[in-house]
């Protein structure tokens, strides 16, 4: 887990090579599990799961969906 503020970022994974992903939004801050997201039709739900790119060409899931459904996208920090 990431903090920044104050706030625990939950939506954080290391790979096999030891980077550290984190999920953000379309402005580049993280997001969070319990967090409201709102995908592409307009409805709300809450995220309560995602699992970063397992490969170069994967995207990750997000509530069972691609990450850009909702606008987030899954980031290597520090890189």
């Amino acid at each position: 887990m990431s903090t920044t503020k104050g706030k625990v970022f939950d939506m954080t994974s290391v790979d096999c090579n030891g980077r550290l992903w984190m999920l953000v939004d379309s402005d580049g801050n993280p997001v969070s599990r319990g967090d409201t997201i709102t995908d592409f039709r307009g409805e709300v739900s809450v995220l309560n799961s995602a699992e970063m790119p397992r490969h170069s060409a994967s995207t990750g899931k997000v509530n069972n969906f691609y990450p850009s459904v909702f606008s987030l996208e899954w980031k290597v920090m520090g890189s």
